[in-house]
């Protein structure tokens, strides 16, 4: 079975992370079943050397898919520097497997860009309604200004929901993206991830 190695940390018990989760849901969309490994920050790519050699020995393949924010920073991503590191991991550990940079193999972002790209048209307003509040902190010293992380929790806790929903919210990590009215799994800019994908499988 081809493997997906993903930026998030795996399960806790049933509790899951939302970057799990979408690829969870995006694959079973797809028609597709592989195994889903989050590593826990692409430093840590190195940690999963035996595994990368374990699926090529089986005849199957490893698919990195990890932000495209540097490092550390996003102010300091470039796409051929950072695939230059890469390669250079890959011929270091001998390893191979096939990478993917979110959003969409091009652009500066992480999985936080792709999540607001998938935003139901009609609810896109929550965001804007958060981005005023980020501007609005901005202009204080004493405060921190929220993150991309941020405004997605507030889009994905300003809807109501049943008891149930609210308890796999809270202790299985469900963000809902089976509910179209939420998420929008057809825009263009899904596309790249979903070609990559596909085009391994």
């Amino acid at each position: 079975m081809n493997r997906i190695y993903i930026e998030t940390t795996n399960p806790e018990n049933d509790k899951k992370t939302n970057e799990y989760r979408f690829f969870e849901y995006l694959l079973r969309l797809l028609g597709l079943e592989a195994e889903l490994i989050g590593i826990g920050g692409k430093e840590k790519l190195r940690a999963f050397e035996n595994q990368f050699k374990d699926t090529t020995k089986s005849g199957d393949k490893n698919l990195v898919i990890i932000d495209a924010d540097g490092e550390w920073n996003i102010d300091n991503w470039d796409f051929e520097s950072e695939s230059e590191k890469i390669s250079s991991l890959k011929q270091e550990l001998g390893v191979e497997f096939e990478l993917f940079f979110l959003p969409n193999h091009e652009l500066q972002g992480d999985f936080e860009t792709l999540l607001e790209a998938i935003v139901a048209v009609g609810h896109k307003r929550v965001l804007d309604c958060h981005i005023q509040f980020e501007n609005c902190i901005e202009g204080y010293e004493e405060y921190i200004t929220p993150n991309r992380k941020a405004r997605l929790y507030s889009y994905i806790t300003s809807f109501r929901r049943s008891h149930k929903q609210n308890e796999n919210f809270k202790n299985k990590g469900d963000w809902f993206f089976d509910n179209e009215e939420l998420w929008d799994f057809n825009v263009d800019g899904l596309e790249p991830l979903k070609s990559f994908i596909l085009s391994h499988f």
